[in-house]
């Protein structure tokens, strides 16, 4: 949903300056002023350039009183997550490993591999969507984390929330001391459980999702792109019904239509808004992929209903159809990606767990590392790829 245009440039400039200012007085105040660095750590909240995390433990006897009284179902589910656990990691490091292979081979099936940064590579419009789905993402991984823990015996010191830059997170802190010591099997049990709950809740979205809606046979605007003839004349939440009388069904069937047209072509949409079908013209502009083409200067989508609106209510189904494709997408990528053995991720933990089994503990840092690393370069190479 994202449209690269000047005025989203522009936005994202001022966020990021914003951004970096705010980041600067907070870092400065924590470092330089006394009273400000003692009301911080009076409310357990910790400030580092870029990254600022609050903890409380208000929440731990709520934690307890859930977790004691689910334990059994926990057990039984976390002993299951750790099979699922290590099909997701297979599935993460095979994924990074046969997406480079495919760059350098069948270019077509290279999937592109972007981190989500709100103001750099989402835009404005997307953020509503992003938050909600984060925050929901972060709060169920960390809760099951801490039922799980709360089931094998581990106390919960705290739980808190972070913000890295303006990117939202949560976590739990769990006794390190009683993590140690617990079994290995409890160990796995309480890491591999973020994962699973992440992709519990990926799989009822895509349920939910294929329940409420249905496709309704047209191509909904999202956005115009400024400069373009689209611009000013076709709104967020038309309906294209067809283009010079031919039926517009989905979104191949318009590119189709579209890839007949030539640059200064005028062509007649008949589109629907508000409920009231009308005509428009457009004269077309040359696409920036291919000068001999038409282009409309137009975001498009093919178009589901919501069961539970009428067909007219456009956006209506197109907010909540976005705020189920972002909850389903975070919650799908976090429960895979995080179960590749890198630094603070789960995959890691799991990966260190097993190598205390074997190893001396000097030895399990030099592996986690090794495979950390290895791990994070491989990530970073196909996010450098998807930009090439």
């Amino acid at each position: 949903m994202y449209i690269d245009t000047p005025e989203v440039y522009a936005y994202s400039l001022h966020l990021l300056l914003i951004l970096a200012l705010v980041w600067t007085i907070l870092y400065t105040l924590r470092m330089y002023s006394h009273k400000v660095r003692r009301e911080l750590e009076k409310r357990n909240i910790v400030i580092y350039p870029l990254l600022l995390y609050a903890k409380t433990s208000r929440l731990n006897e709520f934690i307890v009183s859930i977790g004691t009284k689910i334990s059994r179902l926990v057990k039984v589910i976390s002993t299951i997550s750790i099979i699922i656990g290590f099909f997701l990691m297979i599935i993460a490091i095979y994924f990074v490993h046969i997406n480079i292979v495919n760059y350098f081979t069948v270019r077509r099936e290279f999937s592109p591999v972007t981190p989500v940064i709100p103001g750099i590579t989402i835009g404005p419009g997307v953020l509503p969507y992003f938050l909600l789905s984060a925050t929901i993402a972060f709060i169920v991984h960390e809760l099951a984390h801490a039922f799980t823990a709360v089931s094998e015996g581990v106390d919960i010191k705290s739980v808190g929330v972070a913000v890295f830059f303006a990117i939202p997170g949560a976590f739990i802190e769990p006794s390190e001391e009683q993590f140690e010591k617990a079994s290995l099997l409890s160990k796995l049990r309480i890491v591999s459980m973020g994962s699973l709950a992440n992709m519990v809740i990926f799989l009822i979205t895509i349920i939910v999702t294929g329940y409420i809606f249905e496709p309704a046979n047209a191509v909904v605007v999202i956005d115009t792109l400024r400069d373009y003839p689209a611009h000013g004349i076709l709104k967020r939440g038309d309906l294209i019904i067809s283009i010079n009388s031919t039926r517009i069904y989905n979104v191949t069937c318009l590119h189709e239509v579209l890839s007949r047209s030539r640059p200064n072509n005028i062509i007649v949409l008949e589109i629907m808004r508000y409920g009231s079908i009308k005509q428009v013209k457009l004269k077309l502009a040359a696409s920036p992929r291919n000068s001999s083409r038409g282009f409309m200067g137009v975001q498009l989508s093919n178009y589901m209903k919501a069961r539970i609106f009428r067909l007219e209510d456009v956006l209506l189904s197109l907010e909540l159809f976005n705020y189920l494709y972002w909850i389903a997408l975070l919650n799908g990528s976090i429960a895979v990606i995080n179960m590749l053995p890198m630094y603070i991720s789960d995959g890691a933990r799991i990966v260190q767990a097993i190598a205390e089994k074997f190893f001396e503990k000097s030895t399990v840092r030099k592996v986690v590392h090794a495979i950390s690393i290895y791990s994070l370069m491989i990530l970073i190479m196909n996010i450098i790829l998807t930009y090439i």
